[in-house]
């Protein structure tokens, strides 16, 4: 008998009205990409697209994003994409001129009822819909208008080869307001809680959203990942530009937080890199298996991205991680081998190698 598995396309932070020409260019690429891949037999039962969909929140740009990118490839993919497509906004898609002066720190303490899923919790972020106005509009994926809800969210349980597959959708932009937005967000654990209540018996549990969790208010870190670690999810997110992924503990339970490349975020030549991330998930086996592409400018056509995921978890043109809530998944994140890069130019010491480098310098050492 064959694994049951189910395959979905992870796009994010596309960046439309930043260079018009560059980026059409590019989204002709990535159709291109998913037409070969689709010919070689990775047809995805899913696209997901984790936000940063326009660059600054504007109508035009979200039509520009559908007719250039969006419907093009839900043509190349055929069978119905078009109803299993979902995303979610990011900081970009926030209208920042619109609505602007609202305190953050009043609207994400425990007591102000802001991120309630009920009707008052609706009422008192009606503050801050408006600044999605473009993206709410500019939405033709499967699940529209989810923000403007009392839920502030959105839940679905999808059948795929007789596996039930649990998809939520939060909103992690909703106090983005600059570029110094880290530690400064949430999507309102009380939302998430509610929108990944109703997909934890799902064979699959995975949570949309555009910000790594580190760029969450702290204090609220902790319940987040415990929200996420009690349900067991995979976290598919951007908004970093690069392709990531790290098992990690929630409340004592496993979870992944699985990041996405930009689709567009510079020129050829420039320093960034625009990519995607294939995933398969087989449930029978109870592994994920990703495979990440940069686009390579010098031979002009999709590569690996082999420097993405640790090499000992590589087999074949795919890394292979375990699912969370199995003991295999508690060992990964118990090693630490996924954890996340050190910045370029740094490197690690340990304690007594920092120390041997503190002392007093001799005369000819100084020299």
């Amino acid at each position: 008998m064959a694994s049951r598995s189910v395959r979905w396309l992870h796009l994010s932070d596309f960046h439309v009205g930043k260079d018009d020409h560059a980026q059409r260019s590019m989204f002709d690429k990535i159709v291109r990409h998913v037409q070969s891949r689709i010919a070689a037999g990775q047809i995805p039962d899913f696209v997901f697209l984790t936000g940063d969909l326009a660059n600054k929140g504007l109508p035009e740009e979200y039509e520009d994003f559908c007719y250039n990118l969006l419907l093009p490839l839900q043509e190349v993919i055929g069978n119905g994409i078009e109803q299993r497509t979902y995303a979610i906004p990011g900081n970009h898609d926030v209208k920042r001129d619109e609505n602007e002066a609202f305190s953050r720190e009043e609207m994400a303490e425990p007591r102000s009822r802001y991120f309630d899923p009920s009707a008052e919790g609706k009422k008192r972020r009606s503050l801050l819909v408006p600044r999605f106005a473009g993206f709410i509009a500019g939405d033709i994926s499967a699940k529209i208008a989810w923000l403007d809800t009392n839920e502030g969210a959105f839940n679905v349980v999808e059948s795929c080869r007789g596996l039930k597959i649990g998809i939520a959708g939060v909103n992690t932009a909703w106090l983005s307001k600059d570029d110094h937005d880290e530690k400064k967000l949430t999507p309102g654990k009380p939302l998430l809680e509610q929108a990944v209540a109703s997909i934890r018996g799902c064979d699959l549990r995975l949570v949309l959203g555009h910000h790594p969790l580190d760029w969450m208010i702290p204090d609220q870190r902790n319940m987040i990942r415990a929200v996420l670690g009690q349900s067991e999810a995979i976290y598919l997110h951007g908004h970093l530009h690069d392709a990531w992924a790290e098992p990690t503990f929630g409340a004592g339970n496993t979870f992944l937080a699985v990041q996405c490349g930009a689709s567009f975020q510079a020129r050829e030549g420039e320093r960034w890199r625009n990519g995607l991330l294939w995933a398969e998930a087989v449930i029978d086996e109870q592994l994920l298996w990703l495979q990440p592409w940069n686009w390579n400018a010098l031979h002009q056509d999709w590569s690996l991205a082999a420097e993405a995921f640790p090499d000992s978890l590589r087999e074949g043109d795919r890394w292979r991680y375990p699912l969370p809530g199995t003991e295999r998944s508690r060992s990964l994140a118990n090693s630490g081998v996924a954890a996340p890069d050190i910045p370029k130019g740094w490197a690690l010491s340990s304690i007594s190698g920092l120390k041997a480098r503190t002392g007093p310098l001799d005369s000819e050492a100084a020299l």
